[in-house]
């Protein structure tokens, strides 16, 4: 599945399974926009998808 150019929302990113979800988007070349309350782990959440892609 090729993702390249979309753009997906995904609420919860940061942990479990929204997080497992952003990383195999990402890797897949898709734009995130990442949801969670808790900043800290977005931030480390980001930073685990700009390395898979």
């Amino acid at each position: 599945m090729h993702l390249n150019d979309k753009v997906i929302i995904i609420i919860g990113g940061c942990q479990g399974l929204g997080r497992s979800r952003a990383e195999y988007f990402a890797a897949k070349g898709a734009h995130l926009a990442l949801v969670d309350l808790n900043q800290e782990k977005l931030d480390q959440a980001v930073a685990a998808c700009q390395a898979h892609g």
